[in-house]
């Protein structure tokens, strides 16, 4: 479970860096280019919060509460 959120946090980490190039270049599909990174970040941001949900659902993970 650690390695699949981990690996989608980096995916959305690589896509952050897909879009900040986009940037960095003025082409004339920049602006097609960042919106596609936005789609992949949020995509990749949901997956990882339903993915989580699940797992919690599931008993894989417990939340535990800050200093009780």
């Amino acid at each position: 479970m650690r390695l699949i959120v981990t690996i989608l946090l980096l995916a959305a980490v690589a896509s952050l860096a897909y879009g900040a190039s986009g940037l960095v270049r003025s082409r004339a599909d920049s602006s097609e280019r960042l919106h596609r990174a936005l789609r992949m970040r949020i995509g990749f941001s949901i997956a990882v919060f339903l993915l989580l949900l699940l797992a919690w659902q599931a008993g894989l993970i417990e939340p535990h509460g800050l200093g009780d």
